[in-house]
């Protein structure tokens, strides 16, 4: 197949420059399968930051916005609609008045909607992120829940489980 992934769509591999610093070089991936590669990174990345508790729910958690535009993805694959999704924001203390604002980002980022979120939950915590400087960087803990996505996630936990025994 010729197609390919662009190269800065793609990942990098590391090379060593004759000085000894390391650069990054883009190279084009294969585009063999990407749904089964999305599908197989994802599952890796529910494995350890899915929901796997005994309430049924199917979810993920996760502060990093690219990791959850990937999960997007993701669900999307499984024919999961934007509209099915509930999302809950944790946010420190220190970013209280800052709400509205975060809120509005991951809105505008992943294209959702505001009556979409429930209830914020606020943490009182002392980490080094809690400050001025980290005000424009900081977009919180985002939840995502699939409602009524019992039968989904039944799925991807025993592709877990077979991945595991492998």
């Amino acid at each position: 197949m010729t197609d390919r992934i662009s190269p800065n769509l793609a990942s990098a591999h590391l090379q060593v420059s004759q000085e000894g610093a390391p650069q990054v070089e883009p190279y084009e991936m294969p585009l063999l399968y990407p749904a089964i590669l999305i599908i197989l990174y994802c599952l890796g990345l529910y494995w350890g930051e899915g929901y796997k508790y005994e309430n049924g729910e199917f979810g993920f958690t996760n502060s990093n916005p690219l990791m959850i535009h990937f999960y997007f993805k993701w669900l999307k694959l499984w024919d999961v609609e934007k509209n099915s999704l509930v999302f809950r924001l944790t946010l420190n203390e220190f970013f209280r008045k800052e709400e509205n604002n975060i809120k509005l980002f991951w809105i505008n980022f992943l294209g959702i909607k505001k009556e979409q979120f429930s209830k914020t939950t606020f943490i009182k915590t002392s980490l080094k992120k809690a400050s001025l400087k980290n005000i424009l960087k900081y977009k919180g803990i985002l939840r995502v829940k699939v409602r009524k996505g019992t039968l989904l996630r039944n799925k991807i936990l025993g592709a877990i489980e077979h991945i595991s025994s492998i």
